[in-house]
């Protein structure tokens, strides 16, 4: 079987690539994101994407892209955002991004 790779789908040119970050979230023990999506889109798309604990994950003008783990190796794209502030908040959303329409 022939793999298909994520940017196969998404599309990105070499040098968007070198500014793409993505998030993997999957369920803490506690909370089933797909739970949360199905209730709240954008608590996943914003919350869970841009939360911040003690390093940071993104820098302004990076992509975001938001997954979340449906099984073993089965993964939902949610969102894909440009970074576009910083709010440095440390254990909070610490990003405000616009999300790409394509």
């Amino acid at each position: 079987m022939s793999q298909i790779k994520l940017n196969d789908l998404l599309g990105f040119t070499e040098e968007e690539m070198n500014h793409v970050k993505i998030k993997f979230n999957q369920s803490n023990g506690f909370v089933d994101p797909m739970e949360v999506f199905k209730q709240n889109p954008e608590e996943v798309n914003t919350q869970w994407l841009f939360w911040r604990n003690k390093s940071r994950y993104f820098n302004i003008g990076q992509t975001a892209v938001c997954l979340l783990k449906l099984s073993y190796d089965t993964w939902l794209l949610t969102t894909i955002k440009k970074v576009t502030k910083e709010l440095d908040v440390l254990e909070g959303i610490n990003y405000e991004g616009v999300e790409l329409p394509q």
